[in-house]
């Protein structure tokens, strides 16, 4: 299984702009059969180096997740996720 995380600046950290990005995401899993975990958080502690929002999900292998990245449907919400963040960091792994 690979885990992928992904955390999000946004240029304005508004309640609207988390908002359309929660109901943009949680979309995704009952579109793309390939994930098999996705979880969203807010960030709750304001800091240096802090981010505003993660994902975290799960994929069964490293061509799942290039399936996922690739699905039409994920590419429109990467198309969002560019106009509103400033900083993206991720993280992909093997548990």
């Amino acid at each position: 299984m690979v885990k992928h995380i992904v955390f999000f600046k946004f240029k304005f950290n508004t309640e609207a702009v988390r908002q359309t990005l929660r109901e943009k995401l949680s979309a995704l899993p009952a579109q793309i059969p390939e994930i098999k975990e996705y979880e969203l958080g807010d960030n709750i502690v304001e800091g240096d180096g802090a981010y505003d929002m993660v994902l975290v999900s799960a994929f069964e292998s490293l061509e799942t997740m290039d399936v996922y990245k690739a699905h039409p449907e994920h590419q429109q919400v990467l198309a969002y996720i560019k106009d509103v963040t400033s900083d993206i960091a991720r993280i992909d792994y093997n548990f």
